[in-house]
C-alpha cells in the first residue's frame, strides 16, 4: 500500500467517524423509524469468534507496554507513542452533544479493565501508518486476545464501515451479534449505535441509492407499525376447509400454579450470556471504584455474577449506592455479559434493581 492510498484510507475514517456523528440530526424520520421497528437478521457471533483473531501470518508486529489508556479506542504506552485501534470507533469523552458520548465513560472504563499496565502486540496492517493525529494504527493483543473485536464484541465500539481494513468483515459479524444481544451502544434507545450507524450508511449512498433506501422503509414502515409487532393474524389461510363446530363441552383445563418469582438465581446467569433477564439474590458486598459501583452476590467476587452501575448512571441512583444494596435481596433486569469469565449485568437506571427484602 502506498503513501496516497494510505492518506485516502485515513481520510475515509475520518469522514467515516464524521458522518456517524453529524449526520445523526438530519437522517430522514423514516430510516429511525424503520430501524427501530425491525432488525436483519444475523447469524450469532460470541466470545470465540472475537478471541479468535490472532496476528495474520508474516504481518508487522511489535511487542509494548501499555501505560494508558485514553479513550475507548486510543492507548497510551509507556514510551510515549500514542495509539489508534484500527477499524473501530468507541463513544468520545469530551463531546457531550454527540449521539453516543453517554456511553464514553463505560467504554473507556471497559477498556481499561481489559489493557492499563498490560504488555501487549501492536500488529500493523502498513508499517508506520498514522492518522491525522500522528496516532499508530494498529491492532492490539493482550493475553493473545484482540482488543479491538472485543471492544466490538461486546458493544463498547462501532465498527469504521467506511474504512477498508482487512478485519472488516469480521468485526462487522461481531457488530450484529453485539446488536441482537442489545450489549452496550446497541441497548435499544434512540441515541444508540443502530442509529449512528445507518447514518453513515445512507450518507454513503448517492442520490439514487438514497431515494431507493427511503423508499424501502417506508413500505417496511407500513408492513411493521408500531406496536403490531406481536399482532397475530386471524384470517384462514385461502381454500382451507371449514372444520365443524363441536357441541361437546371442553374438558377443565388442568390447574398450573404460576411460579411465585419467575427470577433466576444469580448462579445460573452465566447459563444465560447475551439474553435480557432477571437475576435474583442478595448483595454481600460491594465495592464503589472510581469508575463503577459493583454489586457482588457472592463471596467469589472475581467469578460470580455481579450489578454493576457505571460513574455516569450513578447520579439517577440512590446517595452511596453501596450501601443502599449491601446486604439487601434484590431482582435485576438486564442482558448478561461476560468479563473475563464473569457474568455481569450493566445498570443504567434505578428501574432494574428492585428491593424484595
Amino acid at each position: 500500500m502506498d503513501t496516497k492510498q494510505t492518506n485516502q484510507l485515513l481520510a475515509r475514517e475520518e469522514l467515516d467517524v464524521t458522518t456517524r456523528r453529524g449526520i445523526y440530526r438530519t437522517i430522514p424520520a423514516a430510516i429511525i423509524a424503520a430501524v427501530l421497528l425491525t432488525e436483519i437478521g444475523c447469524q450469532t457471533t460470541g466470545d470465540d469468534a472475537a478471541n479468535s483473531l490472532t496476528p495474520a501470518p508474516n504481518s508487522h508486529t511489535r511487542s509494548a507496554r501499555i501505560a494508558r489508556v485514553v479513550d475507548g479506542d486510543t492507548l497510551l504506552l509507556d514510551s510515549g507513542e500514542s495509539v489508534r485501534l484500527i477499524g473501530i470507533d468507541a463513544p468520545e469523552l469530551q463531546h457531550a452533544e454527540m449521539p453516543a458520548e453517554r456511553f464514553g465513560r463505560d467504554a473507556a472504563h471497559f477498556l481499561r479493565n481489559l489493557a492499563e499496565g498490560h504488555d501487549c502486540t501492536l500488529e500493523f496492517e502498513e508499517t508506520g501508518a498514522t492518522d491525522k493525529y500522528g496516532r499508530t494504527l494498529a491492532y492490539v493483543y493482550v493475553d493473545g486476545k484482540m482488543l479491538n473485536s472485543q471492544m466490538v464484541r461486546d458493544g463498547y465500539a462501532l465498527v469504521l464501515t467506511h474504512f477498508p481494513f482487512r478485519r472488516s468483515r469480521q468485526f462487522l459479524k461481531l457488530e450484529k451479534y453485539a446488536r441482537r444481544s442489545h450489549l452496550g451502544l446497541w441497548a435499544g434507545t434512540l441515541t444508540d449505535g443502530r442509529i449512528a450507524n445507518l447514518a453513515a450508511r445512507y450518507a454513503a449512498l448517492n442520490d439514487e441509492g438514497k431515494a431507493e433506501l427511503d423508499d424501502i422503509l417506508t413500505t417496511l414502515t407500513e408492513k411493521y407499525p408500531a406496536g403490531n409487532s406481536h399482532a397475530v393474524s386471524t384470517a384462514k389461510p385461502p381454500g382451507r376447509p371449514q372444520l365443524p363446530i363441536s357441541t361437546t363441552p371442553d374438558p377443565e383445563p388442568a390447574v398450573v400454579e404460576a411460579d411465585p418469582d419467575p427470577a433466576l438465581p444469580w448462579q445460573k446467569a452465566s447459563d444465560y450470556i447475551g439474553k435480557k433477564v432477571t437475576i435474583k439474590g442478595t448483595v454481600v458486598s460491594t465495592y464503589m471504584a472510581g469508575t463503577a459501583c459493583f454489586l457482588n452476590f457472592s463471596s467469589e467476587y472475581q467469578s460470580a455474577f455481579c450489578a454493576v452501575i457505571f460513574a455516569s448512571a450513578l447520579p439517577l441512583f440512590p446517595a452511596n449506592p453501596e450501601r443502599h444494596y449491601r446486604d439487601r435481596s434484590v431482582r435485576v433486569t438486564g442482558t448478561v455479559t461476560n468479563y473475563k469469565d464473569r457474568p455481569q449485568i450493566i445498570v443504567e437506571a434505578p428501574s432494574q434493581i428492585e428491593i424484595i427484602e
